[in-house]
């Protein structure tokens, strides 16, 4: 798969001839949107995948626009997965540690203190 040749429909090119669009500024929009390297990867490959087997697009602004919405869907399924491995670890956790002293922290995690009751607090503290 060349992907320079599967942009080219859709590079459109200056007057001077240098194309407008290339993979390599794609990558650096994608970056600059802060989705991690890997998913743009995943989503480069997708998309040119996609276009390679036919699909095609309006404009060179509409594959940016569909290479971005793949590669944010692809970060947010990322994420979505750690929240849920995050929670069954916390899960785990509270039914490992059953003893007082690590229900009194998880406790005070679950309910912070506001700046003024902390302050009190201090303030009178005995």
């Amino acid at each position: 798969m060349n992907l320079t040749e599967l942009l080219a429909p859709y590079s459109e090119p200056q007057p001077d001839g240098t194309p407008l669009r290339t993979v390599e500024g794609q990558v650096k929009w994608l970056l600059s949107k802060s989705i991690p390297r890997s998913h743009i990867d995943q989503a480069v490959l997708s998309v040119y995948d996609e276009i390679e087997r036919g699909k095609t697009f309006a404009s060179g602004a509409d594959l940016d626009h569909y290479l971005l919405e793949v590669a944010t869907h692809l970060h947010k399924v990322e994420l979505t997965d750690s929240v849920v491995k995050l929670e069954a670890f916390f899960n785990q956790l509270m039914k490992t540690h059953r003893d007082a002293a690590a229900s009194e922290i998880i406790a005070k995690m679950q309910r912070p203190l506001n700046w003024l009751q902390r302050f009190r607090r201090w303030l009178f503290r005995l």
